[in-house]
């Protein structure tokens, strides 16, 4: 029997990292008539007013009311293993998790692991793993993946957003126009 999906309309979407694009995804999620959290402590309040999302204070907070998580930060001191086994532990039972940070060890690979397997976590999707390059001794997602011990699990390549037909094409025209200078600048943004 086929299950059927879920609504996104009226439910709730925390955002993790409200730079350029986690912003860009609140926006988003406001067409489908979300409710959209925000936690970023180095972001002001008038980027989440921009967008129509509430700050939230702690992450402990954003982790509590989502339906949905979107992870858009950085690998940094303090944002390395922010997602853990307590964190995934406040998470709301059922949640889905889409990870695109800058860096693999935002997470912990085997918190995430666990939480899958147990039904905590309906979904991760990820482009992120860790390791450069991941392997499958150095990331238990891409270890689970590959033996497909986990039905609940998606993983792409890093790249995998970026790379359309139109991209590449939109890349092309900018090497032939401007250089390789301006294309290597597009890309970097």
């Amino acid at each position: 029997m086929l299950t059927p999906g879920i609504e996104l309309f009226g439910k709730t979407l925390g955002v993790i990292g409200f730079g350029r694009i986690g912003s860009y995804v609140a926006s988003i999620a406001n067409a489908f008539r979300m409710r959209v959290l925000g936690y970023d402590p180095f972001v002001d309040r008038e980027r989440f007013i921009e967008v129509n999302a509430v700050r939230v204070e702690s992450l402990d907070d954003l982790l509590r009311q989502s339906d949905f998580i979107t992870i858009h930060t950085s690998l940094t001191r303090e944002s390395k293993g922010l997602i853990g086994r307590r964190e995934v532990g406040l998470m709301r039972d059922g949640v889905f998790i889409v990870n695109t940070a800058r860096g693999g060890e935002v997470v912990d690979e085997n918190a995430i692991l666990e939480g899958l397997r147990s039904g905590k976590i309906a979904g991760y999707a990820t482009d992120v793993l860790t390791g450069e390059p991941p392997t499958e001794e150095s990331s238990p997602l891409l270890r689970a993946f590959k033996r497909r011990e986990v039905t609940n699990l998606f993983v792409t390549s890093h790249i995998a957003g970026g790379v359309t037909r139109e991209s590449v094409k939109r890349y092309t025209l900018y090497v032939v126009r401007g250089g390789v200078r301006d294309a290597l600048m597009l890309l970097r943004r």
